[in-house]
């Protein structure tokens, strides 16, 4: 590519291309209406380093896709922290999530939807890319996290259809956590964890509760069943 930008403009650029792909939710066209930034032409621009990405198109870019500025380039993050502690009198100060969140995501893939309220047909580990989409999350999560798109109502008024939650398989539940379990040797749901104690045979008992009471409460002592990972992270989407 010939361009005269420095390697970490062009790096930025890479970041945040991959970030739009994960988790912007509009085209090039109405993003950039949305947030301020300009045509289509000019998102595509800032995203193929056509363009260079200055603070303030980083700071737009950021908040539309739910991210820190240092998550796609550290570089500009720096020039935040001066920005935060002496805001001028024609702008509001910058939101301090905006520049101070961590430059370590990991991708993790969405592999299936969840059916929140009925069992779906079991799922397997995905490495990052191998999945419908990837998205970023800056916690430590182990190797086979992966993240299921919430369908259904029995999880509700928690968790509603389209929420994306993150799964960890090395993450044990702790009473009141929320899980995803398979059920009947193939089917998956995602519920409220709840320990019952031990049986005879010393293995745990545990109940699988939706917060729906509509919905029927899961024993894993009369249902076979067995937790697949613990939910690490919750995404609510406002505008669908």
């Amino acid at each position: 590519m010939k361009t005269n930008f420095e390697q970490w403009q062009i790096d930025d650029a890479a970041r945040l291309k991959l970030l739009f792909k994960a988790r912007a939710r509009l085209s090039q066209e109405d993003f950039g209406a949305a947030h301020g930034i300009g045509s289509q032409g000019m998102v595509w621009q800032y995203l193929n380093a056509r363009s260079p990405l200055n603070l303030a198109a980083a700071i737009k870019f950021a908040r539309g896709l739910e991210v820190g500025v240092a998550d796609f380039s550290p570089t500009l993050a720096k020039e935040l922290e001066p920005a935060i502690a002496t805001p001028s009198a024609t702008e509001p100060a910058l939101p301090v999530n905006v520049g101070h969140a961590a430059t370590d995501t990991r991708r993790v893939p969405v592999i299936s939807f969840v059916q929140a309220g009925n069992p779906m047909e079991a799922i397997d580990s995905y490495a990052a890319g191998a999945g419908m989409e990837d998205i970023f999350t800056d916690l430590d999560v182990g190797q086979y996290a992966f993240s299921l798109i919430i369908k259904g109502n029995s999880m509700e008024p928690d968790f509603k259809e389209g929420d994306k939650v993150i799964i960890d398989p090395d993450v044990n539940p702790a009473p009141g956590d929320f899980v995803v379990a398979k059920c009947n040797g193939d089917e998956t749901t995602f519920k409220k964890y709840r320990p019952r104690g031990i049986n005879e045979e010393g293995r745990d008992v545990f109940e699988l509760v939706p917060l729906n009471e509509d919905y029927a409460i899961i024993r894993s002592d009369r249902v076979p069943t067995q937790v697949i990972g613990t939910m690490v992270e919750h995404r609510r989407y406002r505008r669908r």
